[in-house]
């Protein structure tokens, strides 16, 4: 007989267990759903609770008013759980599931549209397709279901209400089938999320880079997708992404986020574990792409000075969120 992992594993498979078995929020994920999101479901991650929080603090999701939604590197769908939770009130968020879906997920058949060459092409959508009447002009957009998409490169199971792309969002063919599934009215998303990482290699240094280039390309692609601010309007899209503080990062911030969003906000959420050095951007109104940096005199762009607290001293890394208890 095989043994078993606490037995055959070393102190830091113990110690990884025993985090597990005492986190709230590994406990939680397993026995109940949040707050009143859906009573009757669990989420797929963790890293759900961390939406949630953020979302209870800078109101990101406006059931009503936001209409699109774009998660990227999305699987397993906690994310995408908690948006379809918020805008669609669905109480089953796609944990249920029969023999077949579960012979779909293991052939990797039927799970949303895969890259060009996968054998899936399909695409999994819960919600009732809209028929176009040939009398139909502008749409009620009050009246209109919301949009939402997940991608990643892992298959996503199903969740209600969300339709998932099997893809690349980088890949230049990713471009016209995230087209495709925007409505006609509103071709720009409300939201942009990411929870993205680059897996760990060990060396901090390239860790690092990694985390830098995902945000780099995370904000590319939201200034091709993002809806903007309307002159003397407070509607333009909102983006929330992970990143790891560096002075990469934190340089990033002020090179492109700050002038792209009318607020940025960088928040460390008390579902994020103490230890770890991810962080989350909350960038609120989009204002548009940033204008190339001005060049110094000696030809170079300007270096942006690291950020200071009130006392002058350098913030090292975000504030912790805090989050209404009503």
């Amino acid at each position: 007989m095989r043994p078993s992992l606490p037995v055959c594993g070393g102190p830091s498979s113990r110690a990884w267990l025993t985090r597990q078995f005492n986190d709230p929020y590994v406990k939680a994920r397993l026995t109940q759903s949040p707050s009143a999101l859906s009573p009757a479901t669990r989420f797929r991650s963790r890293s759900a609770f961390k939406l949630v929080e953020m979302d209870a603090h800078y109101k990101l999701i406006h059931p009503g008013r936001t209409k699109t939604v774009i998660d990227l590197g999305a699987a397993p769908g906690g994310w995408s759980q908690v948006v379809s939770a918020k805008l669609g009130g669905f109480r089953n968020l796609g944990l249920e599931r029969d023999e077949r879906d579960e012979k779909k997920a293991l052939d990797g058949s039927g799970w949303g549209i895969a890259s060009p060459g996968h054998p899936s092409t399909e695409l999994w959508s819960s919600s009732e397709p809209s028929i176009k009447t040939e009398d139909e002009d502008t749409p009620d957009v009050s009246q209109t279901k919301p949009t939402i998409i997940a991608l990643d490169l892992l298959r996503i199971l199903p969740i209600p209400g969300v339709q998932t792309l099997q893809t690349d969002f980088l890949l230049p063919a990713a471009e016209p089938l995230i087209l495709g599934l925007l409505p006609d009215y509103q071709t720009k998303a409300d939201l942009i999320l990411c929870d993205m990482a680059a897996n760990s290699s060990g060396n901090p240094t390239r860790d690092t880079e990694a985390s830098y280039t995902i945000a780099q390309s995370v904000f590319d692609f939201a200034t091709r997708h993002l809806k903007t601010c309307a002159p003397g309007a407070a509607d333009g899209g909102s983006l929330v992404m992970k990143y790891f503080v560096s002075p990469s990062t934190h340089a990033f911030r002020n090179t492109h986020l700050k002038k792209s969003f009318r607020h940025v906000y960088h928040v460390k959420p008390d579902s994020s574990r103490s230890e770890s050095n991810e962080a989350f951007w909350v960038c609120k109104y989009f204002l548009g792409a940033p204008r190339s940096p001005k060049k110094t005199e000696g030809g170079s762009p300007s270096s942006p000075q690291p950020e200071m607290s009130r006392k002058g001293k350098r913030l090292s890394s975000p504030p912790k969120l805090p989050i209404p208890t009503d």
